[in-house]
Formats: C-alpha cells, structure tokens, sequence
C-alpha cells in the first residue's frame, strides 16, 4: 500500500520534469501515475474490506500500464520506423 503510494509521488515529479519535453513523456508519465494511485487506491478498498471494487481499481489499474505500455512502445518504434520507411522509399524509388 505504501509502495504503490511512494511510487505515485515519485512519477508525479518525473511527470512534472516531463512538462517541458513532449506530449508522448507526459502521456507515458500521466498514465503510469494513474496507474500507481488506481492500484494504491485498491488496496486501501481491501482494507476497508471491498473486495470487488478492490479488483475493479486492480484491473482498471492494468488498463492504464497497458496503454502507458502503448504509448511507450510507439516512442521507442518511431525512429525504427522512420529509418525503415525513408530506407524503403529510397529504393523503391531507384525502381520505379
């Protein structure tokens, strides 16, 4: 309970730090903290012995590390892609 809680604040400041950057770093840091307090916020429901929202707030919890995931996975693809794409284009058109 206390971890989930720590790590909230904790990628609180790294989304604050992201401020500045780009969108795709504050996506990435706002789901991922969204995802710590969901996950805390469940285990402070356990305790107070609801056990269904308790796995409702788990599960949403998941949902949003999936798409920070996404989100994440789309950042470290894009030069890969671009690379391949622009590589792609020069020879296809020495071809055509």
């Amino acid at each position: 309970m206390i971890f989930f809680l720590v790590w909230t604040v904790f990628v609180f400041t790294f989304l604050v730090a992201s401020l500045p950057t780009n969108i795709v770093y504050i996506a990435i840091f706002a789901l991922v903290d969204f995802a710590f307090l969901l996950v805390a916020s469940s285990y402070f429901a356990a305790a107070d012995g609801n056990i269904t929202s308790s796995t409702g707030l788990k599960k949403a919890g998941g949902v949003f590390c999936f798409l920070a995931g996404l989100v994440g996975w789309s950042v470290a693809s894009w030069p890969i892609l671009t690379t391949l794409l622009s590589l792609l284009s020069v020879s296809l058109c020495g071809h055509f």
